[in-house]
């Protein structure tokens, strides 16, 4: 399969389980995979701007990701995503809150 068609099928899929009720965690993953196909299309960078974006894009979907995560059933399946997103859930709960000055 060709990179870019690669890319394009994990991005709308990504948007398609972004969409959906409580399909976060999900959306998340294909998003990190489609990053992960354009970091490895060779060098020079394929399209970092669009790799920033989706960076940026998962940054901000960190928090309902993480609720996303714990929420759902509990398995044997899902024991490893679940502990880490206790994990990120601590850290930032014990990041101390930027207050602003005015």
């Amino acid at each position: 399969m060709v990179p870019g068609t690669a890319l394009l099928m994990q991005c709308c899929l990504a948007d398609a389980l972004a969409a959906a009720a409580m399909q976060t965690a999900d959306g998340c993953t294909e998003l990190e995979q489609a990053l992960q196909l354009l970091r490895g299309a060779g060098s020079p960078a394929l399209a970092p701007s669009l790799a920033a974006e989706i960076q940026g894009g998962l940054a901000s979907l960190e928090v309902p990701r993480v609720l996303d995560q714990l929420r759902g059933p509990m398995g044997p399946q899902v024991a490893l995503a679940r502990k880490r997103a206790v994990k990120v859930l601590h850290g930032m709960l014990s990041s101390p809150v930027q207050v602003g000055s005015g």
